[in-house]
């Protein structure tokens, strides 16, 4: 894409952008590479005095957010029972690893760090499971 700048009687700068020809290649950016770490040790690494999603990301080197972790490991965005009794709405994965580290780890504190990291890799082992 070309760009032409000029300016105004009042000093304001305008820049005209002529559309790319039809013989330049079109240039995107470069997807960041995926991590190598496996969410169960991403997830054990992930400490009590942090939000849950912000850890994970930040262990993983990700940006912070839902969606790089859904994209990153897609299972997350499967529904699932919540291992615990209590009602979890749209019980996708993720939400419900959410609702568990806030609400049983870190206020009631009758779930461990332990407990969720195994909730966590007997998850994913169960959607990440080979075809037969």
């Amino acid at each position: 894409m070309n760009t032409n700048t000029s300016t105004t009687q009042n000093s304001k700068v305008i820049i005209f952008f002529t559309p790319r020809g039809a013989g330049e290649p079109h240039r995107q950016k470069a997807r960041r590479p995926m991590p190598k770490l496996h969410f169960s040790e991403a997830l054990a690494n992930c400490r009590t005095e942090e939000d849950i999603v912000s850890s994970l990301c930040s262990i993983s080197g990700l940006p912070c957010g839902f969606l790089p972790l859904v994209r990153t490991w897609p299972w997350l965005k499967q529904r699932v029972e919540a291992p615990c009794r209590c009602s979890v709405v749209h019980p996708s994965a993720l939400l419900v690893l959410c609702h568990v580290f806030d609400r049983h780890v870190v206020d009631l504190k009758d779930w461990s760090m332990q407990q969720l990291v195994e909730w966590g890799t007997r998850t994913q082992d169960t959607f990440d499971a080979p075809v037969k």
